[in-house]
């Protein structure tokens, strides 16, 4: 006779919670678990590191031996990160029953997959972008230069052929181990701002930083409402500095235009009158 406790039950959990609490009892690594999902983590710097691991390994197996709770071998799964190739080439870990661990394969099929389609979807709103990005950059700057962005993926495929992907993927999975991540993908690719050719980071001075991706904040702030048919809250924290006159009052001008909700905090007030509610804040307080 086994005992147990029915199912939908608010005693199962706890008395679940309580038993795997003790789990990590005597170990150096650390243990985290999620329902009935168990990680072990542990620096591995040298030999001794990697002993230390087995062995905290081998007190948990004992765990479930006492307490009666058979883990699933055939899920178990290695993943190593870092630099050290050497330790990794050199360290093995084994199951309860004395079984390999085998190393978690790498998500490089799903990766290039996914890639393709948030490369697709990127692209296609950047050209969105510069359908609108160009006008209003002459509107809200009186400057006769053309603003375009750029999406760089960091996969190189002009096509998005999946296996060109994957290919690439593949190709670069040594520096990968090396740096211990993916050092290719959408998680690493860039956009830039482009002023007659000119790339932003290289060559803009701090007052085109600001009225240029003004000009992309107010872009994507139409291209929201044509899409979504709602005007968002708009936000502008130290707006004017850096911002000679004759922009600021384009600025300004260029908002009494729009539906949304304005909110600008400045240290000094623009020349000019305007229609609108100001509050002074002096040492933290409304006066």
């Amino acid at each position: 006779m086994i005992s147990s406790v029915p199912q939908g039950t608010v005693l199962g959990p706890i008395l679940f919670l309580i038993l795997i609490g003790g789990i990590n009892d005597n170990t150096c690594s650390h243990v985290s678990f999620f329902a009935d999902d168990t990680r072990v983590l542990l620096a591995i710097t040298n030999e001794d590191d990697i002993q230390t691991l087995q062995n905290d390994l081998k007190i948990i197996y004992k765990w479930q031996q006492v307490n009666n709770m058979q883990f699933n071998e055939n899920k178990f799964e290695l993943l190593r990160y870092g630099k050290n190739q050497d330790i990794k080439d050199s360290a093995s870990y084994f199951g309860p029953n004395s079984r390999k661990i085998e190393q978690i394969q790498l998500w490089n099929e799903m990766l290039a997959k996914s890639a393709v389609q948030l490369m697709k979807h990127r692209n296609s709103y950047v050209e969105q972008v510069n359908q609108h990005l160009n006008d209003i950059f002459k509107d809200i700057s009186g400057r006769p230069e053309t603003l375009k962005l750029i999406y760089k993926p960091s996969l190189n495929s002009a096509d998005y052929e999946e296996k060109n992907c994957l290919q690439q993927l593949e190709k670069s999975l040594s520096r990968d181990l090396q740096y211990g991540f993916a050092v290719l993908g959408p998680h690493r690719d860039e956009y830039h701002l482009m002023m007659d050719g000119k790339k932003d980071r290289d060559f803009f001075s701090q007052g085109e930083f600001r009225i240029t991706n003004l000009s992309l904040k107010m872009t994507i702030n139409r291209l929201f409402y044509e899409g979504y048919q709602f005007y968002p809250v708009l936000i502008f924290d130290d707006l004017f500095s850096e911002l000679d006159d004759e922009v600021i009052n384009n600025v300004l001008q260029y908002f009494l235009t729009l539906k949304n909700q304005i909110f600008i905090t400045s240290t000094s007030e623009p020349s000019g009158s305007l229609t609108v509610k100001k509050f002074n804040i002096v040492k933290g307080e409304l006066v």
